[in-house]
């Protein structure tokens, strides 16, 4: 019994190293050059005519901070290595779903520069409102 308990721990124990990759140093997608103001303002304002319920009742639309750059670890789900960005804080005032303005609100994207234009990163980026407080 201890034998076969013995082989079966050996075996599992194989299979999972087996699973496991060197590591080959850290992996870093950088930030790129900094988005100017006008830049984030354009992709931001692209991007809330496109998510919004009524992106006409957009009001009180203002960048409180950024470009900032923002580091984020992957995990290694995502292949591991950090991944840079810029953070542009920003609030604004728009309708809900029941069509009342529901007040002036903060939030964060990410943001890079594509050439001249700069454009939304949505992926593997959790909670970026909350380093706009």
């Amino acid at each position: 019994m201890k034998v076969t308990l013995s082989i079966a721990l050996v075996v599992a124990t194989l299979f999972l190293t087996a699973c496991v990759t060197p590591n080959s140093g850290e992996r870093v997608v950088e930030a790129g050059a900094r988005p100017t103001e006008a830049q984030a303002t354009v992709a931001i304002m692209d991007y809330l005519r496109r998510t919004l319920k009524d992106s006409d009742s957009l009001k009180q639309f203002r960048i409180r901070s950024g470009p900032d750059i923002i580091t984020w670890y992957q995990g290694r789900f995502y292949g591991g290595g950090n991944e840079q960005a810029w953070l542009v804080c920003y609030e604004y005032n728009a309708k809900n779903s029941y069509g009342g303005y529901v007040g002036v609100t903060t939030h964060g994207l990410v943001l890079r520069l594509n050439g001249d234009t700069a454009t939304v990163v949505q992926v593997n980026w959790a909670a970026t409102d909350r380093n706009c407080f």
